[in-house]
């Protein structure tokens, strides 16, 4: 997950260099393509960032502790 992170915070920063290059001028439609870009990115990696903390926290450890136990008292044909 932290390698997306890095990807998503990469190309954040590539798309807010594209767009401070294209501001001014008349190419319009790569502008709003690297504008749409830097969104699309921002709002992985702000899901990213959630899914991160969510980890971290003790409530979600204790979930999948839980989850895990279920699995192993299932029988084997209903894992699969």
């Amino acid at each position: 997950m932290e390698a997306a992170r890095l990807i998503a915070m990469g190309q954040i920063k590539q798309a807010e260099k594209e767009i401070s290059k294209l501001q001014g001028t008349k190419n319009n439609s790569s502008l709003m393509w690297w504008e749409a870009v830097k969104f699309a990115s921002q709002n992985i990696l702000q899901g990213l960032e959630h899914d991160i903390e969510l980890e971290a926290s003790t409530d979600f450890r204790e979930f999948m502790i839980t989850q895990e136990e279920l699995e192993r008292d299932r029988p084997i044909d209903v894992q699969i």
